[in-house]
This record gives structure tokens, C-alpha cells and sequence, in this order.
């Protein structure tokens, strides 16, 4: 159900950047940012699923214990692409 609603919110996410949908005073970085958000949590939660199955279960903690590096990681990249 997770993964279902992280990737929902991407998609209204994309949509409202797509056709400017936010107030001016929000600087389209904010934007992006929650874009980003939306996609890896959703790709952790998706991640985990299969991997609690797997013997010994451990996979899908570890999963939880990379959300926050893969965010980190996301926002990193993020804040090196051109703006534009």
C-alpha cells in the first residue's frame, strides 16, 4: 500500500511541476525535491516487499536503514544537475 501511495503522490507531484500548479512563492527547487522524495521511498518500500521473504527476513530492515542514505544519495546528485 506504500509503494502504491509514494507513487501516487510522485505523479501528482509530476503533474502539478509539469503544469505549474504551485504558488509563485514556492521556489520550483521545493518542487523537485518532494519529487525525488516521493520516487525513492517508493523504490525502498517496492525494494522491501520481496525481501522480507526472503530467509531470515533480514533484507527488508536493511532497507529501511538505506532509505535515509538513498535520499541523501538522491538529494546529492540532485544538487549537482544543472538547474533548468
Amino acid at each position: 500500500m506504500q509503494v502504491l501511495a509514494s507513487a501516487s503522490f510522485a505523479l501528482i507531484i509530476r503533474e502539478i511541476r509539469r503544469a505549474h500548479l504551485y504558488r509563485t512563492d514556492v521556489p520550483p527547487r521545493v518542487v523537485a525535491e518532494s519529487l525525488v522524495r516521493s520516487i525513492c521511498l517508493a523504490a525502498v518500500f517496492g525494494a522491501s516487499v520481496p525481501l522480507s521473504f526472503l530467509p531470515m527476513g533480514s533484507g527488508a530492515y536493511l532497507c529501511w536503514l538505506a532509505a535515509p542514505i538513498v535520499l541523501a544519495v538522491a538529494r546529492r546528485i540532485q544538487g549537482r544537475a544543472p538547474s533548468g
